[in-house]
């Protein structure tokens, strides 16, 4: 029985994954709603490929404080400067938002960095960008540091 509720679980969770590929994306746009929703495959992926990277990207979404959790503001210097763990950095980057500074709710920030890191990012290492936003303003970057060690997984 447990076997069978595994592979029922499994089957599953490739068919979403499969529609979720063929429903959100459109030419280069990808739904945020459906990255949320599928968050938890794109984040098991992304530390499978690189946990430095998932390090930096969960320090960076929780925000500069201890009461920050909610969201962090695109456009501050926490979000230009990014945080590195490991040689691994993640950061937000503000391409001429209408708003100098522009909310982004933590689930949605962990969400696309993990799409990114997942999906778009480097074959073994996660790295690599993706714009979000109002005229895709906002640039998600995961980068390696030159000169420090890179994950060899």
């Amino acid at each position: 029985m447990l076997f069978t509720t595994y592979t029922t679980t499994l089957a599953l969770a490739a068919t979403l994954a499969a529609r979720a590929e063929a429903v959100a994306v459109t030419g280069n746009t990808v739904s945020s709603d459906l990255m949320v929703t599928l968050d938890w495959m794109n984040a098991a992926t992304c530390g499978g490929k690189n946990p430095w990277a998932n390090v930096a990207i969960d320090a960076l979404c929780n925000g500069p404080g201890s009461g920050d959790a909610n969201g962090i503001t695109v456009g501050t210097d926490w979000t230009q400067k990014g945080v590195q763990y490991q040689g691994y950095l993640a950061q937000i980057l503000n391409n001429n938002c209408p708003s100098n500074s522009v909310w982004v709710p933590w689930n949605y920030c962990e969400a696309q960095f993990h799409y990114l890191c997942a999906n778009i990012g480097g074959v073994t290492d996660g790295v690599g960008e993706m714009k979000f936003g109002s005229n895709e303003c906002q640039t998600f970057k995961i980068s390696h540091i030159p000169g420090t060690p890179t994950w060899t997984g």
